[in-house]
């Protein structure tokens, strides 16, 4: 008989570096994520919302936490995750595919510890701002359209 409350709890690491690229006649700086689920890369063809990631932690329903890098929901990546609070879990149900090629509807769940996934969240987000801080003005955050100001603006995660 399954109790109640799942033991076995997913594992999400989050966290950005800073990747350099030509712009012009000058150098930019993009802060990077990295988002893995039990070492699964989530992000092949797409990018995360920091936005909607902070967000997830507040309320539940349709995130596009993974989203394409042009920052319009439905471009390239058009199925959002869906985000749920159970207690004391935090889950994740994520389209197999992320884009509409696929017909199946698969999901891939994942549960995660809802202290331990606020205090991820957290982290990544005060990592990103710190790196923005630190590449000052030259710095860019994905999905576009996701400024610095906005992002050294974001309130912080809330304690579980």
């Amino acid at each position: 008989m399954a109790s109640s409350r799942d033991p076995v709890r997913d594992v999400l690491r989050i966290d950005y570096h800073v990747e350099a690229f030509p712009a012009g006649d000058e150098e930019c700086l993009l802060i990077v994520p990295r988002v893995f689920v039990n070492r699964r890369n989530l992000l092949e063809d797409c990018t995360l919302d920091l936005r909607e990631l902070v967000m997830s932690t507040r309320v539940e329903g349709e995130c596009w936490l993974l989203i394409c890098g042009c920052g319009t929901q439905g471009c390239g990546v058009d199925r959002p995750v869906e985000v749920s609070h159970c207690g004391e879990s935090v889950r994740w149900e994520v389209p197999e595919s992320l884009r509409s090629r696929s017909t199946t509807g698969a999901v891939r769940t994942y549960s995660f510890d809802r202290a331990t996934y606020v205090a991820t969240v957290a982290a990544a987000l005060l990592q990103a701002q710190n790196l923005a801080q630190q590449s000052g003005s030259a710095s860019e955050i994905g999905p576009h359209g996701f400024e610095i100001e906005e992002l050294l603006g974001l309130d912080p995660v809330p304690s579980p």
